[in-house]
């Protein structure tokens, strides 16, 4: 069942297979079998509470696939959406909670910025 209040930013197909569907939403992982017809929670003992926000599928094997959360960052399944891990070896690590590239930064929305986000440096 969906939450109120969240919300998603794609729908993902799973390649090969259209009556698969995949939401990830900030209150969790959900999956269609039926073209959308009905959603159900998945990879929730791995993922609990945390909300995806991007899912990309192997096209060459769809049973592998990423998503990225809010913490820990980047999560892996290799049994499609069952249970996930960490796969974050090798990325750079945030250092706030705003997720900003360097410590001292922060984040603002402008309406002049030509993205939605922007990052000030502790300079400016």
């Amino acid at each position: 069942e969906f939450t109120s209040g969240s919300f998603a930013r794609q729908i993902v197909f799973r390649p090969g297979d259209a009556s698969v569907v995949y939401l990830p939403r900030t209150d969790g992982l959900f999956q269609s079998l039926d073209g959308g017809g009905s959603w159900s929670a998945i990879g929730t003992a791995s993922l609990g509470s945390s909300g995806g926000y991007d899912l990309v599928i192997d096209p060459a094997s769809p049973a592998i696939m990423w998503l990225r959360v809010g913490n820990p960052g980047i999560m892996k399944s290799l049994d499609g959406g069952s249970t996930w891990n960490p796969a974050n070896t090798g990325l750079p690590t945030r250092t706030s909670g705003t997720g900003c590239p360097s410590a001292g930064c922060s984040r603002s929305r402008t309406r002049s910025s030509p993205t939605p986000w922007g990052w000030t440096s502790p300079a400016g």
